[in-house]
């Protein structure tokens, strides 16, 4: 009788052991399922982190393609309102010079007209007197 119970007590130490053990490797196995689900997330985020980073920079890039196109854009309109001034400038010139030149030969016909009129006065009171 006396063997059997150090054998018997054994058993149940190794028992009480064996699912201490059993629990001990569920949980780690519970926390490295854990941790892998962690890192997964991780590298998710951190996809979604570079994806997001390739969408700035892409945007970025295209906003400054708009900027530089609209810059050149600038530039055409500004040179072409500056020729358009030119020719508007040099049209009102050519229209001021067309102006003085029939006012200069309205006032010489009136001039003429007026002497005309004086010639044609002087020789009524001639040919009255």
């Amino acid at each position: 009788g006396d063997a059997a119970e150090p054998a018997s007590s054994c058993r149940e130490l190794a028992g009480t052991l064996l699912t201490s053990l059993e629990g001990l490797q569920s949980r780690v196995e519970s926390q490295q399922a854990a941790s892998a689900e962690e890192s997964r997330r991780s590298e998710a985020a951190l996809r979604d982190e570079s994806d997001l980073r390739a969408a700035a920079e892409a945007a970025l890039a295209q906003s400054e393609s708009l900027l530089a196109s609209s810059r050149e854009e600038l530039c055409e309109c500004q040179a072409e309102a500056a020729r358009q001034v030119g020719a508007l400038g040099d049209a009102l010139e050519a229209s001021q010079d067309e102006l003085a030149r029939r006012e200069a030969a309205l006032s010489q016909a009136a001039d003429e007209a007026s002497a005309a009129v004086k010639a044609k006065e002087e020789a009524l009171a001639a040919a009255a007197a």
